[in-house]
């Protein structure tokens, strides 16, 4: 029987991509609270189990709907427990972050990853991209990602390097 794969998100890391993108409140218990219940809404859309990982705290567990909590205070960071919690348990864990460092603990342990952009367009909440490299929230429809251009830069008629350097094995001759 495979079980199902669980969801471990950064805490603090997905609270400050979603700072970019919405209006939060004031404080910081505020601001998780405000994150875990919008996390809760998506988990029972869904219907996940998702665990946030925060630092600090004497808090230990806590529980908001299907929302599962840790804090880590005494345990080190957040970021070493999620990767020690994915070399725990290979292939369990589908783990949320923009930590390159998370990332690729959960990838040598075999978990899969999510960037907290594509993770927070899953919760339904679009974003955009813009030339200064700032998210912001959007309402309206329209592209997610800025236009890509297909125009070719560089002199066409060059040949291409292995062209060129077959050419120059020619002159020898």
């Amino acid at each position: 029987m495979v079980k199902s794969m669980q969801v471990l998100i950064d805490g603090y890391n997905l609270l400050y991509f979603v700072e970019k993108t919405e209006s939060l409140p004031v404080g910081l218990e505020p601001r998780r609270q405000w994150l875990v219940a919008h996390l809760n809404r998506y988990a029972n859309a869904k219907n996940l189990n998702l665990l946030v990982v925060f630092d600090g705290q004497d808090r230990g567990r806590d529980r908001v709907g299907r929302v599962e909590i840790h804090y880590t205070a005494g345990k080190g960071s957040a970021d070493a427990w999620i990767i020690q919690l994915c070399s725990e348990n290979p292939q369990k864990y589908a783990v949320i972050s923009d930590d390159r460092e998370v990332k690729a603990g959960a990838r040598r342990a075999g978990c899969s990853d999510l960037s907290c952009v594509d993770f927070w367009k899953r919760v339904g909440r679009p974003v955009e991209f813009t030339d200064d490299g700032i998210v912001y929230g959007r309402d309206d429809e329209g592209p997610i990602y800025k236009e890509i251009s297909t125009k070719k830069k560089g002199n066409p008629r060059k040949l291409s390097k292995a062209e060129r350097k077959r050419q120059n094995s020619l002159k020898k001759i």
